[in-house]
């Protein structure tokens, strides 16, 4: 395949970003969007990156694996596009219902007996994933293996907090938040998460945690300040999850 076919492929996976932004107006379904704009990144604009000498491929050569060569990866992305336009074709002929979000989200009686508990909960779990955290270090400077003698338990532990943070999105979507200071708690919350889960090893799963904030965050609103939110989201999403691969 050429660098024609390349251009095909890149253009295609623009074409599901486009067609993604309209169902989102259409809709106000934000998969379509969410999906084709991450395997852009993870397909096209990396093989761009590295075709422009803006990157150089991660040597795997210790694990086994062969060099990466241009028409391999071109073929991997031929793949993916296909996959790509069969999941979101598949998954928009069976979507039809426009999601719209209720003005109320629920009665102040449960937003006030939920939050505190929630940030009761968000405090513990934060104590938890520290010392655990701490153990961990202490592990690996004895001369343990992270992976034979380190429990994964711990090493997951923090993973708990993902819970957290997006209880802690519905409950500021939902306006449980009414002082200036409990949103600054709010946001010192999503801080101390963002500290606590952004790690190498687990970029998925950060990156899957903001963007369901995103999302959430996003909800209800105006289709400007939607596109908005969103944008930034995304864009903030997958800047931390490119810098998480770097540092791995």
């Amino acid at each position: 395949m050429s660098f024609f076919g390349l251009t095909t492929l890149s253009l295609c996976q623009i074409a599901w970003i486009v067609l993604g932004v309209l169902w989102v107006v259409r809709k106000h379904d934000e998969i379509p969007l969410l999906i084709s704009t991450l395997l852009f990144y993870v397909f096209t604009f990396r093989l761009w990156a590295l075709l422009m000498g803006w990157a150089s491929p991660t040597d795997l050569g210790n694990f086994g694996f062969a060099p990466i060569d241009f028409k391999s990866a071109l073929d991997v992305q031929a793949v993916a596009t296909l996959g790509e336009t069969i999941l979101l074709s598949v998954y928009m002929l069976g979507q039809r219902r426009r999601i719209d979000v209720p003005h109320t989200f629920a009665s102040p009686e449960l937003l006030g007996w939920l939050k505190p508990r929630v940030i009761a909960l968000g405090v513990i779990c934060i104590l938890i994933s520290l010392l655990a955290r701490r153990s961990v270090g202490i592990q690996l400077a004895s001369g343990k293996s992270m992976g034979f003698e380190v429990s994964s338990y711990l090493i997951l532990l923090p993973l708990g907090l993902i819970g957290v943070v997006i209880l802690i999105a519905a409950l500021w979507k939902s306006g449980a938040f009414h002082t200036n200071g409990e949103r600054f708690v709010a946001v010192l919350f999503f801080v101390a998460i963002s500290y606590l889960t952004f790690q190498p090893s687990m970029r998925f799963q950060f990156l899957g945690w903001f963007v369901a904030v995103t999302i959430i965050l996003s909800s209800g609103q105006s289709v400007v300040r939607r596109a908005q939110v969103l944008g930034i989201g995304l864009i903030g999403a997958v800047a931390l999850f490119a810098v998480a691969g770097e540092l791995r």
